[in-house]
């Protein structure tokens, strides 16, 4: 899988924005079953529960004057995010000896959501925007927010007069849909309908599940001497660990 590295995090690669019609708030295992797992990621944020995007994309559409209709979220290229330290810090304060240790890492990566503005300028169309954001961030939050936790250990080398730890930067999958709103007038219903189009888009931790989750690395740089002072002159022995920042 080829894979970049996007800043900043909400911003989507460029979608390819075919229709692929409706569809509704089930997916049928039948249907779940005929399809790749590329189409899978598309139709369903998790594979067991069969929860199709389309369905969080528009959980907020629940007024009594309004009603959403959505494309079919469309996928995204996957991409990486910016690396991160996951590890302790490793100070080697030896003036000559190199040291290897095995140390621990753990990382923790949650979905991002965004919404797009309205295509449509009218008086109220900051009112219904601002109502519907509100609404989808609300229950994304509290109820379909996803989240991907992994971790393990690995060897670190670090020169003398260096300090090390491990980086990593995880692999998320976009999903992008168009909604529209329809918003009735309850004091003059003989008027039609207003419609105002957003977009709202996902971006999910891949488990690894349709591909790469994730790349570590180790890292290292020379220390400053005024590090050198704080690290290692008062703690007085050739190798510090100290706690992630």
């Amino acid at each position: 899988m080829n894979l970049r590295v996007r800043r900043p995090l909400r911003h989507f690669a460029a979608l390819a924005l075919a229709s692929l019609g409706l569809i509704t708030a089930t997916v049928s295992p039948a249907l779940a079953a005929e399809t790749d797992p590329a189409d899978q990621w598309v139709t369903s944020t998790d594979g067991s529960r069969r929860l199709p995007v389309g369905f969080l994309l528009t959980s907020a559409c629940h007024y009594p004057n309004m009603k959403c209709s959505y494309g079919s979220p469309v996928k995204g290229e996957a991409y990486l995010t910016d690396y991160k330290q996951v590890s302790d810090s490793l100070w080697n304060c030896s003036a000559d000896q190199t040291s290897t240790k095995r140390i621990r890492w753990d990382d923790t990566v949650k979905s991002s959501v965004s919404i797009g503005g309205s295509l449509t300028l009218s008086q109220s169309a900051g009112a219904v925007f601002a109502s519907v954001t509100a609404s989808v961030k609300a229950s994304y939050s509290h109820t379909w927010e996803e989240a991907y936790s992994t971790g393990s250990d690995a060897a670190i080398t670090v020169k003398p007069g260096y300090v090390g730890w491990i980086s990593r930067a995880q692999v998320l999958q976009p999903f992008e849909a168009d909604v529209t709103v329809s918003e009735s007038s309850s004091f003059r219903p003989w008027q039609s309908p207003r419609e105002y189009k957003l977009k709202v888009g996902v971006d999910y931790p891949d488990d690894g599940s349709a591909g790469q989750a994730g790349r570590v690395v180790v890292s290292s740089r020379k220390m400053t001497p005024e590090e050198q002072v704080a690290r290692c002159d008062a703690a007085g022995s050739d190798v510090v660990s100290l706690p992630k920042p």
